[in-house]
């Protein structure tokens, strides 16, 4: 069973019915809404001014009352004040019930048989099994019987109507958590910065590091070039002259020669 497409479907008409009215025709239609099995959430006919006006009458304000009720009241809540609505007939009351467990759903994980017997006033436990099964079938919660523990595990649960009063913490809540939000994102932004300007300095480094290393090669290499110049230069001019040193001639060589013919 889904609930949000039969709410889809079964609402609006009585919305609608219920703007082009005044007075105690309005009553009638919010009676309808409430008798409807498969309405359990009742924001938008509320929000009608036609339905708030109901309010300003004595005669008309108890079913004004008993739509908040069902909006976003307990079965507690209507035994504690009974004077302020109108008689409930059996199906009301178990659709109460019912609303009634959804927003112990929405409040607890693991609801006991015993709280359930508590605030729906069942104090059987196949009847309490029968109204967790009939929420099931209907979509309003989603959970798992644990009839050893006699405990309900909520495993999913609609959302109920909000009360005007709950409406200016949610807003501080919510705008709370935008402003958390969006610190968070500024400081993903700025380590992201940080990261590419690291990136940036890294390569630079990189950068000047080989280029310092390419100018090194360079003055090696024309070191290296000039050393070997030099030696070059050294063999073949001063070392010729170098080898010339320390001899002594004592006379003009042609001389030494005819001298040495004239003694033999």
């Amino acid at each position: 069973a889904n609930m949000d497409s039969w709410e889809s479907r079964s609402l609006p008409p009585f919305v609608e019915a219920a703007s082009k009215l005044q007075g105690r025709p309005v009553v009638d239609i919010i009676l309808k809404t409430i008798n409807h099995p498969n309405i359990f959430v009742f924001g938008e006919m509320l929000d009608l001014p036609q339905v708030q006006e109901l309010g300003a009458n004595a005669e008309t304000k108890p079913y004004l009352n008993l739509l908040e009720l069902f909006a976003y009241g307990t079965y507690g809540e209507f035994m504690t004040n009974r004077a302020n609505y109108p008689s409930l007939t059996p199906p009301q009351i178990a659709k109460l019930q019912m609303l009634t467990l959804v927003d112990l759903a929405n409040k607890q994980k693991t609801i006991l048989y015993s709280a359930l017997t508590r605030e729906l006033g069942i104090d059987s436990v196949r009847q309490i099994e029968d109204m967790i099964i009939e929420c099931t079938y209907k979509g309003l919660i989603r959970g798992k019987i644990d009839q050893r523990n006699q405990r309900l595990t909520i495993q999913f649960a609609i959302g109920r109507d909000v009360r005007p009063a709950q409406l200016p913490p949610m807003i501080a809540t919510l705008q709370s958590w935008v402003h958390a939000s969006e610190e968070f994102l500024k400081k993903i932004e700025e380590q992201l910065k940080s990261v590419d300007i690291s990136r940036q300095q890294r390569g630079k480094h990189d950068q000047d590091l080989k280029t310092q290393l390419d100018e090194m090669k360079t003055r090696v290499r024309f070191q290296m070039e000039e050393e070997e110049m030099a030696a070059v230069a050294a063999a073949t001019g001063g070392g010729g002259r170098a080898g010339m040193e320390g001899l002594e001639f004592e006379g003009d060589g042609d001389e030494r020669r005819r001298g040495g013919r004239r003694h033999r």
